[in-house]
């Protein structure tokens, strides 16, 4: 497909696969809600106190559960062993990688991401990058094609719909992808050259996908580099704040399950 062509997205109909949201709450979850609510409230008037205890200490014993499986997390990784690892593998048995950029009023990042991409250490015949912008975001999609993007990049635009959301163009995009593996990457990112090729010897070592399942490694997730000067610059003109750690947390990759509906990979 010419990188200088949008492809439009249709919303895929993806509540008929499992519930979501856009399903509601079900009755014996209204009726589970409504005796909660009833509960406290009737708590709250015959002994307040005593219920404002117990909040306290429930709140207090999830944050410290919580905190204690960040510190437990922290401390097991130092002893791993952290050097990255690549099976020795031929291009043309490497699976086939979905990258996703979602991008809404990042002009700016435009040239940058796909520069980053560029870099990224992996077969181009078993790679395909989908940007994915809203059908007003008119500046975003003309500064993706001035930047040339190769033949494996692509710009599809979201239908018009609400939300606007980075969850929505993923499951828009996810559609069309035809990776065995997906990766989601953010306009600021840098990944690392080699991630996708470690990534992708981890999947193989947790086994192969089957119709039953993933293999017993379905989600490998590793730190990105983010551009904090963009970041910042972002943060000013839209007047949001934010938090941003040493590396991000980007760059999560994901194995898809196998399905008829997917299209072989070229």
């Amino acid at each position: 497909m010419s990188p200088n062509r949008d492809t439009h997205l249709a919303e895929p109909d993806l509540t008929k696969a499992r519930p979501t949201a856009r399903h509601g709450a079900s009755p014996a979850q209204g009726l589970v809600l409504a005796s909660l609510i009833l509960g406290l409230g009737i708590g709250l008037v015959i002994a307040p106190r005593g219920i404002g205890a117990v909040a306290h200490s429930t709140f207090a014993g999830l944050f410290i559960a919580a905190s204690l499986i960040k510190i437990a997390t922290a401390l097991i990784a130092q002893t791993l062993d952290a050097k990255p690892f690549t099976l020795a593998r031929s291009d043309r048995d490497l699976p086939v990688y979905s990258i996703l950029v979602p991008l809404y009023h990042e002009a700016e990042m435009a040239p940058q991401i796909i520069e980053a991409l560029k870099a990224v250490s992996y077969p181009r015949s078993r790679l395909e990058v989908i940007f994915v912008v809203e059908v007003d975001d008119h500046d975003t999609r003309k500064a993706l094609h001035a930047a040339r993007p190769p033949r494996w990049m692509r710009v599809l635009t979201a239908i018009d719909g609400q939300p606007r959301t980075k969850p929505r163009a993923c499951n828009l995009a996810l559609a069309e992808a035809r990776g065995d593996l997906v990766v989601v990457y953010d306009a600021e990112d840098r990944p690392h050259p080699d991630q996708l090729r470690e990534s992708a010897s981890a999947f193989a070592v947790g086994g192969p996908a089957t119709d039953e399942g993933a293999g017993r490694i379905t989600c490998v997730v590793r730190a990105v580099h983010i551009n904090l000067h963009s970041v910042h610059r972002g943060i000013s003109r839209r007047g949001t704040t934010c938090g941003t750690g040493p590396t991000g947390a980007g760059g999560t990759c994901l194995r898809r399950s196998p399905s008829p509906a997917r299209r072989p990979a070229a």
